[in-house]
């Protein structure tokens, strides 16, 4: 099913991005039934994933410090490019239920739901 899988454009180009688009797409998008807000939530998700992703090899590559043009040592930007990513990722993915957290609220509001609904059976009868 993943080979009919179209990836958004603004992933194609975002190696990791992609991947946890196509690993977590039955997941999240899977049963077609979605709104744009949730769409654009998974989209936004996984393209920050993959930044966040691509920082930290970056900085893992080139180092938690760089020199600068006037040749002080400075903290690697890519840190707070970092943060940003993952700040933007997590909100993203609450509105998605991929945390713990959001999970139990929409589990919570589904279980309320049931007992109304059997309330109120058991009420009209």
């Amino acid at each position: 099913m993943k080979d009919k899988i179209e990836v958004p454009n603004i992933l194609i180009n975002n190696k990791f991005g992609k991947e946890e688009f196509l690993k977590l797409y039955d997941e999240v998008l899977g049963n077609g039934k979605v709104e744009a807000k949730e769409l654009f939530a998974f989209v936004t998700y996984c393209a920050e994933y993959g930044n966040y992703t691509q920082f930290e090899l970056d900085i893992q590559k080139y180092g938690a410090t760089i020199i600068a043009g006037n040749g002080t040592e400075i903290p690697n930007p890519k840190h707070a490019m970092k943060q940003s990513s993952f700040n933007a990722m997590m909100k993203a993915a609450m509105q998605i239920g991929l945390t713990p957290k959001s999970r139990i609220k929409s589990t919570t509001k589904a279980k309320m739901s049931k007992l109304d609904s059997i309330r109120e059976f058991a009420k009209n009868g």
